[in-house]
């Protein structure tokens, strides 16, 4: 058995070799890290959204990057999935030694617009991007004027507004569709008639229907017909 002394000594020395080489082999595992991306291939891939995995195009196109160093993989995925109108957000992950992993949020219809063909809506995003074309809609609607619509395209601000109006409307009281001409027409469940401008402050418009509407139906029912929020003092008819 060694001596206490001897014994603590060797420890001692044991204790600052392993710290000499920590401190010598850390910079070397940063500049490994920092540069085995620029140098090490892809060759995995995997890619899920928030329903599940990706769309077979979407792997497909995922699996034409294999080969290119991790670096340049990445970043041309990001570029590639950015002009994907489907797609919100994204994350894309490298996994040691050679894996990309790929997290997608995709966007979600919010409205339909109607379009010049009668049996088809478009149905449009948050921002009024138009994502897709349907023969049926069950989301908050307004029906235009014979119009072309594309996938991809945006509808006008005005649209935009009236489509966000009209979801209001049906969060308060379950009626989906709107009429846009010049203005905006609801018809409501008990056949009033409201009149909204394309423009303003929806969250001002929507809180005022509010207000009136409860006033009508317990001081007024049956008295009248139409809300007209074009001005700034409704008009009632």
């Amino acid at each position: 058995m060694l001596p206490k002394k001897l014994s603590l000594f060797l420890k001692n020395i044991f204790n600052v070799g392993i710290r000499w080489f920590l401190i010598l082999i850390t910079p070397g595992i940063v500049l490994f890290a920092i540069a085995f991306p620029f140098f090490a291939k892809a060759k995995s891939f995997e890619c899920s959204t928030q329903y599940g995995p990706c769309s077979d195009q979407v792997n497909s196109a995922l699996t034409s990057f294999s080969g290119k160093t991790i670096f340049t993989a990445r970043r041309e995925i990001k570029n590639l999935l950015r002009k994907d109108i489907y797609i919100k957000n994204m994350t894309v992950r490298f996994t040691f030694p050679d894996k990309i992993s790929v997290d997608i949020l995709i966007k979600k219809p919010s409205f339909c617009i109607s379009t010049d063909n009668p049996q088809k809506f478009a149905f449009v995003d948050e921002d009024g991007v138009i994502l897709t074309l349907a023969s049926s809609c069950a989301l908050p609607e307004v029906l235009t004027k014979p119009t072309p619509r594309i996938q991809g395209q945006k509808v006008l601000d005005q649209e935009l507004f009236s489509l966000k109006i009209v979801r209001g409307v049906y969060e308060m009281y379950q009626v989906s569709t709107g009429v846009l001409n010049d203005n905006l027409t609801v018809e409501l469940g008990s056949g009033i008639k409201v009149i909204f401008p394309v423009q303003g402050d929806s969250d001002a418009l929507l809180g005022a229907l509010r207000l009136i509407y409860t006033k009508i139906q317990k001081y007024f029912p049956g008295k009248y017909k139409e809300i007209d929020l074009r001005f700034d003092s409704p008009v009632l008819r």
